[in-house]
């Protein structure tokens, strides 16, 4: 579950010059015409722009490279995309000239819990029956940790005008409902895709990988504003405006428009400013400057409970909203753990500001932790550690993105010169404007000590900044240090306690106590999930295996882990038993 299931990606190549006479633009002719189809029929899909030439490019020994593109590609895989899009060059090996999906890449993607059906309009990305290679398609559907739950993808060479043809029909079909109106299987997908392209045999270098009777996790259920207003009006749909307090209220209701009055659960809406005009580049010589819309500023991003069908929630629109008056978006989540819901509003205007604003000059409470919220400053994480921020201020948090300086950023090192933007990542919590949650997942930091400075800014544009020390240690073999039971001695109940340096793992644990002459009266065995480097409490409350009280005294014990990969650590130590 997760409103990771509202989303699909669009990628794009940067143009090709060296096709027909004026060179082939995949933005201009390919991704946005691909959208506006999905605009016509569902509205409450978001969508993510990914274009090459709107990232700076970059140059190296291996030639032009484009690494803002291979970071927003891993960071959206992260975070769950329902569907991932990518037109433009590519081969066995991975996409683009820049290596913007490579083979290790997909490789290392961890999103087991948010797998994208896969789309590549490109050559030979899935060429399947090649034994001397296994093809970059192959490795994104064998990944066992994550990639893709299934591709649409082509196994030979495919020309440019067959790729365009075939993705318009796919995404005129991809987010429709069967007759009996649940998602379309991705077997259905495809047999639509290209019984409706008339492309000539070309068409058949695309094939589908996945199980073709699986259905695509598009939400079931819809989701409908029954209004948004400023408290005192009476209105059931005010304009947003800056630093006005907004309640939002909706329900959940079936496809024929009944209210679902037993439905329990949790709502995720979004508020989104107004579109935003973007351009790409124009890096390469002679390569168009394309604008393109985006609406991703979000102006609340929360939680509610859902209760009988209805949800409620308020918050503060933050100063940095574009003042202008236009049309914003209301994108709506929710799920009962069960099944799901989606919908929007787009009828919300958005602009102007409220002329009484608010009394607050100060900023928001900032806390920081590394994998868990039992990190201490200065502790050890792994190469690819968690960062969490706990933030709160009374008004709430800005994360809109709109006002110059006013992002949440972090910086690693006092390298303000690229600085990493937080504002996407930050989630109010359950029923609140005034608190949440930023998860970031850092990827291949330096071996050593590392200082993270995190800054915020309020609704009202009042700052705080916290900082963390952590120390990357790189995985190896398992290793346990300051093994420990808590109390010692004791008499009724003690816990044990260690730290390793693995990380987001499982481990097999096992304690084992001996008396001093040897004999093993007590074995514990728990699987420890990991997040950080410390464990919580294992518990023992003095009893032999057959559920008798030991006799006091001193005695030994022996505690193990195991990863998942079979390797193993242990270390012995002493307790006391007082009873």
């Amino acid at each position: 579950m997760g409103d990771w299931r509202l989303k699909y990606v669009q990628i794009a190549d940067d143009p090709d010059l060296t096709i027909g006479v004026n060179g082939y633009d995949f933005v201009g002719q390919d991704t946005e015409p691909q959208v506006a189809l999905v605009d016509g029929y569902r509205q409450d899909m978001n969508v993510d722009k990914i274009y090459c030439d709107a990232y700076q490019q970059v140059s190296g020994a291996g030639g032009q490279r484009y690494p803002g593109v291979n970071t927003a590609i891993n960071d959206r895989i992260r975070r769950g995309v329902l569907v991932m899009n990518y037109v433009g060059h590519g081969g066995e090996t991975g996409v683009a000239e820049e290596r913007i999906i490579t083979v290790p890449m997909l490789q290392g993607w961890k999103n087991a819990n948010g797998m994208p059906l896969l789309i590549s309009a490109t050559c030979e990305f899935t060429k399947y029956d090649d034994p001397d290679r296994v093809s970059a398609g192959e490795w994104a559907s064998l990944n066992a940790k994550g990639g893709a739950i299934a591709l649409m993808t082509t196994t030979r060479s495919v020309y440019f005008d067959v790729n365009s043809e075939t993705a318009k029909k796919f995404y005129l079909n991809v987010f429709q409902r069967d007759n009996d109106s649940l998602p379309r299987a991705f077997g259905e997908i495809i047999r639509q895709t290209k019984n409706v392209t008339n492309s000539g045999d070309n068409k058949r270098s695309f094939t589908l990988i996945g199980d073709p009777a699986l259905r695509i996790a598009m939400p079931r259920l819809t989701m409908k504003t029954d209004s948004i207003y400023r408290e005192g009006t009476g209105n059931i749909y005010d304009t947003i405006r800056a630093l006005d307090k907004m309640t939002l209220v909706g329900h959940v209701e079936d496809l024929s428009g009944n209210i679902l009055t037993s439905f329990n659960g949790i709502a995720s809406p979004t508020i989104f400013d107004k579109p935003i005009t973007e351009y790409t580049l124009g890096q390469d010589p002679g390569a168009p400057i394309v604008a393109y819309q985006q609406q991703k500023n979000a102006i609340f991003r929360g939680q509610a409970t859902i209760e009988n069908g209805y949800f409620k929630i308020s918050f503060i629109v933050p100063k940095d909203i574009n003042f202008g008056l236009g049309q914003g978006k209301i994108s709506m989540y929710g799920h009962n753990f069960v099944t799901d819901a989606m919908g929007y509003d787009k009828s919300v205007t958005i602009g102007g500001v409220n002329p009484n604003g608010i009394n607050d000059d100060k900023g928001p409470d900032i806390e920081l932790f590394m994998n868990d919220e039992s990190f201490v400053s200065g502790g050890l994480t792994d190469e690819n550690p968690i960062l969490i921020a706990k933030l709160f201020d009374e008004n709430g948090i800005n994360a809109v993105g709109t006002g110059i300086g006013h992002d949440i950023v972090a910086i690693i090192d006092e390298n303000s010169a690229n600085p990493i933007i937080l504002n996407e990542y930050f989630l109010a919590d359950l029923n609140t404007y005034q608190s949440g949650i930023i998860n970031y997942n850092f990827t291949n930091l330096e071996k050593g000590e590392h200082t993270l400075t995190l800054k915020a800014w309020d609704v009202n544009n009042n700052s705080s900044q916290a900082s963390i020390k952590f120390v990357v240690q790189e995985e190896e073999t398992p290793a346990l240090s300051h093994v420990l039971n808590y109390p010692n001695p004791f008499t009724t109940s003690t816990n044990f306690f260690f730290e390793h340096n693995q990380v987001n793992t499982g481990l097999e644990t096992q304690i084992q106590i001996f008396t001093v002459s040897g004999k093993l009266v007590k074995t514990i065995n728990k699987l420890v999930n990991t997040q950080g480097f410390r464990t919580d409490g294992i518990p023992w409350d003095g009893k032999d295996d057959f559920g008798d009280q030991l006799a006091k005294g001193v005695y030994i014990y022996r505690l193990s882990i195991k990863t998942d990969t079979g390797e193993k650590a242990e270390k012995l130590e002493k307790l006391v038993l007082l009873k």
